[in-house]
């Protein structure tokens, strides 16, 4: 009877951790459950057979996933015009496919408890930097990036990136479970000693936090010193599809024009920023003329458009690409252009859609963009801009190669209006908060339906537009020129716990093959002593 019952726990116990994880994310956006969002998997997988604690965690990360992401259903049916069951589909694979980087976890970390009598805070954070640095996403999150909003903890990506904040965290949650196991073992009066690593672990933890906050103080007199830009952002909050509309192509435009012509004749901006693919232009990059329609504009203007190459303009073959462009003032020329890097997958590309054109009649809405291969900077005046279009806001390695030209602010460029009125608008937001900690930049997001935001260098999140509608969003950004120790040195955190890792797997193999040795010997010696008795 005890064995049905754990038999029913330990899944609850898992999907307990899934419920945690999620309500430490937008929309509820309660940090405080990525504390101890591990610790019900924990207790649930101590005393199960390897195979078992894979299964649990699995179940927990496909859970997290699924409530995660459920937005996906509303992109797959508006976008791809699937039926409601097979978008759910969707959403159930992708949970089922991102939930093993947990299982891995848990199979690891049970494999780890068994062979060696170590406190799990001494290789559950190693083994989840490790796995969230390799495990490919679809959607790139991190569990630090729970800690959004309580940005003590968050600060510490300036030293690590948001890989050492999700360290951090495992370690919290690692701690709190080697504290309740030895309770539940009853050991912690009679050693307490063995515990102190745990309470030493937990400690840490709120030190980081300590130190985030004061550097959280230092830096607001850097900031409040700096020389700043006033950047107006223009939220037209056009329909996705009217956007594909050539139609409405000059609505659009005329819109775009009459709130930028607000922002720089009525609120005096410095730069005014549209989204991602803001009305469907094209840039011939061998005729790099700026159009005519912002030549009437007397402040720059950065905006997303479409960029291609001579024929590639007529007949929309590649390469062709989802980019960036600088128009300044009084310039015939375009002042700079940046392709995006990481089109998004199934919307913008399908991988080996090119070998197999047929794919693409399974997804009539997909695009054929090509992978821009460089990150770059815009410059204005003596401000050095840099750009980025879509979630490349929310990828840390994306982060790095363009802190390499040593901007003063990021600039990101967004269309979320695909996912609707959703929570991924809002996690959309959250994740990017770490690019300004890591770097110590201001983050700037312009969006189509919103939502559009200032980001200052301490990871606040200082204005926000609404979602759907029509907005002009003003805000003044320091100019920040400090290379941080993540900046630096990037990502040295999974790079030394895979190290880690790998000792400790070697180590099992070795032990594993000195045993099976020493069980060969026995049984040999046992074989021929049989003989001779013979």
């Amino acid at each position: 009877m005890r064995e049905h019952f754990k038999a029913v726990v330990r899944p609850l116990a898992a999907l307990l951790s899934a419920l945690f994880t999620v309500l430490a994310f937008p929309k509820a956006s309660i940090p405080y459950f990525g504390l101890v969002s591990l610790v019900p998997l924990l207790l649930a997988i101590r005393t199960v057979k390897p195979k078992h604690a894979f299964l649990l965690g699995w179940l927990m990360g496909a859970g997290t996933n699924i409530a995660g992401f459920y937005w996906i259903s509303h992109t797959l049916t508006e976008f791809a015009g699937l039926p409601p069951y097979v978008a759910w589909i969707g959403v159930l694979l992708n949970g089922l496919y991102s939930g093993l980087l947990f299982g891995l976890w848990a199979l690891g970390e049970r494999i780890f408890q068994a062979r060696f009598d170590l406190p799990s805070i001494v290789h559950g954070p190693a083994l989840m930097a490790t796995l969230e640095w390799l495990f490919p996403l679809l959607f790139p999150w991190y569990l630090g990036d729970s800690q959004y909003n309580f940005l003590p903890l968050a600060q510490s990506a300036e030293v690590g990136g948001i890989i050492l904040v999700t360290f951090l965290l495992v370690l919290f949650n690692c701690a709190v479970f080697d504290l309740i196991n030895g309770l539940f073992q009853g050991s912690v009066r009679k050693n307490l000693l063995k515990y102190l690593p745990s309470l030493i672990a937990i400690l840490t933890v709120a030190v980081a936090s300590i130190g985030g906050w004061a550097r959280m103080r230092s830096l607001e007199t850097v900031i409040s010193k700096a020389e700043k830009m006033k950047i107006g952002l223009i939220q037209v909050n056009v329909n996705h599809w009217d956007k594909m509309n050539p139609s409405k192509y000059r609505s659009i435009l005329d819109k775009f024009m009459d709130l930028t012509h607000t922002a720089t004749h009525d609120i005096g901006v410095d730069l005014v920023i549209w989204p991602e693919t803001a009305v469907a232009f094209q840039i011939d990059l061998d005729d790099m003329k700026t159009p005519f329609w912002a030549l009437s504009f007397d402040r720059p203007l950065i905006t997303g458009g479409l960029s291609c190459k001579g024929i590639s303009c007529v007949k929309l073959t590649q390469p062709y690409y989802n980019s960036a462009f600088l128009f300044k003032p009084g310039f015939p020329l375009v002042g700079g252009v940046y392709h995006k890097n990481y089109p998004m997958l199934f919307s913008e590309y399908i991988p080996f859609g090119e070998d197999l054109p047929f794919i693409y009649k399974w997804f009539p809405y997909a695009g054929r963009f090509s992978r821009g291969k460089t990150t770059t900077v815009f410059k204005i005046r003596d401000w050095r801009i840099g750009p980025m279009i879509c979630y490349e806001d929310i990828i840390p390695r994306f982060g790095l190669a363009l802190a390499k030209h040593s901007p003063d602010v990021f600039v990101n460029l967004t269309n979320d209006s695909w996912f609707g009125n959703t929570a991924e608008p809002y996690q959309h937001m959250a994740l990017a908060v770490f690019r300004s900690i890591e770097h110590r930049k201001s983050l700037v997001r312009s969006t189509n339906t919103g939502i559009s935001c200032f980001i200052d260098p301490l990871g606040r999140i200082r204005k926000t537009s609404k979602l759907f509608t029509t907005q002009i969003l003003v805000d003044s950004v320091p100019k920040m020129r400090i290379e941080t120790i993540y900046s630096k040195y990037g990502d040295f955190v999974p790079i030394i716990s895979l190290i880690f890792i790998v000792v400790l797997i070697l180590l099992i193999v070795i032990e594993t093959r000195s045993k099976g040795a020493l069980t060969d010997r026995i049984e040999s010696r046992k074989t021929a002593r049989k003989k001779d008795h013979t």
